[in-house]
């Protein structure tokens, strides 16, 4: 499978899915999708298409209480420490049409060798947040859980969905080491398969000790990242996580890093070495089996080879707020992709909307 076929063929399925968009557009929301929305996001969807306004799926706050109960308890140091209010941030959601915006730990991730420890992050993490968007429609949680702790990343997982009813589960591109296909991680995929859920995969800023001069300040968030997301994303789709696990809604950070631009190159370097296709012929399959945020870059190249390789519906908006004003990054990403409108409705919103509204009734209740 070619690079080119491959963008053929997601160029295929977006106009597919413009297509299908137009229909449900014209047609309406279904009054079963309307209950599901508001018990999902937590909001009024009312009358309005759901494309109206944007989901900002990657989003931070880390407050000093968070980075001090995390030092006190052995985790990675916590940072940028944020304002511990966020009626700011509210102001701005309501000023750029921000109807949800998913906060997460992101990097900050609560990596610690001792179970109790590593739990207790996560659980103290949840809670703060769990508090702090309690009576903000606008604000949203991916939870947190212990990884590399298997058991007690399960139960932190069904607690952030059954009783704090987060919109889903925050993980790092890896956890002390060990990467998202590892077997022991098995139960917990599926688990949130059954769920449903969706898992936001996000760089952790692992450091690289063998390439000289990547202990400089912004060399890890900058080019660090981006290779930790494209080396997940490639872990993943090797591995046919999205396959194994067809119901859980990957969301990849950073537009799937460095994984667009590369992909041709893999493909290339197996192919001059004798090597069967390492994906097998259903890599498209796989490929779109993630979806992808809106973070890496404003670069119109980059966001355009990223539509190219993975389709415009597998693409999802993400700011980075606050390191990024959301207005202006929703409209430089606007702008970057160069798409219709009808695309750009659902890279803005309408595609995370279908992915919570697609879920069970019966799971949507109980969040």
């Amino acid at each position: 499978m070619t690079i080119t076929k491959l963008g053929k063929e997601s160029a295929g399925a977006a106009a597919e899915y413009a297509d299908r968009a137009r229909e449900l557009r014209r047609a309406g929301p279904r009054q079963s999708d309307e209950t599901r929305g508001r018990s999902l996001l937590g909001l009024d969807t009312g009358d309005r298409p759901h494309a109206v306004s944007s989901v900002d799926i990657h989003a931070h706050w880390f407050p000093r209480v968070l980075a001090e109960r995390f030092r006190a308890l052995g985790a990675p140091s916590v940072g940028p420490i944020h304002p511990s209010s966020l009626a700011r941030r509210i102001e701005e959601l309501e000023s750029s049409d921000v109807e949800l915006q998913v906060l997460g730990l992101g990097h900050n991730q609560p990596d610690i060798r001792e179970v109790v420890a590593a739990s207790a992050a996560a659980r103290f993490a949840n809670d703060v947040y769990a508090d702090a968007v309690r009576d903000e429609q606008r604000l949203g949680v991916f939870g947190a859980i212990p990884l590399p702790h298997a058991e007690a990343a399960i139960a932190e997982a069904q607690r952030c969905l059954d009783e704090l009813g987060f919109q889903g589960i925050g993980v790092g591109t890896t956890s002390l080491g060990r990467s998202l296909n590892d077997p022991s991680y098995r139960e917990l995929w599926a688990l949130l398969d059954e769920r449903e859920a969706v898992v936001f995969v996000h760089p952790i800023g692992t450091a690289d000790t063998f390439t000289p001069g990547m202990d400089h300040p912004l060399m890890g968030p900058t080019f660090g990242e981006p290779h930790e997301a494209g080396l997940a994303t490639l872990n993943m789709i090797q591995d046919d996580l999205p396959g194994r696990f067809p119901r859980i809604q990957w969301v990849v950070a950073a537009t799937g890093g460095t994984f667009s631009l590369l992909w041709r190159r893999f493909e290339d370097i197996g192919e001059s070495a004798g090597l069967p296709e390492a994906l097998g012929d259903d890599v498209v399959r796989r490929i779109r089996g993630l979806y992808y945020d809106t973070t890496l870059t404003d670069d119109p190249a980059v966001l355009r080879a990223a539509v190219r390789t993975f389709g415009i519906d597998r693409i999802v908006l993400g700011t980075d707020s606050p390191r990024a004003s959301v207005a202006d990054w929703v409209e430089r990403t606007r702008r970057g992709l160069g798409v219709t409108q009808v695309e750009w409705d659902h890279v803005r919103g309408g595609t995370m909307r279908e992915l919570l509204l697609n879920m069970p009734a019966e799971t949507a209740a109980a969040r």
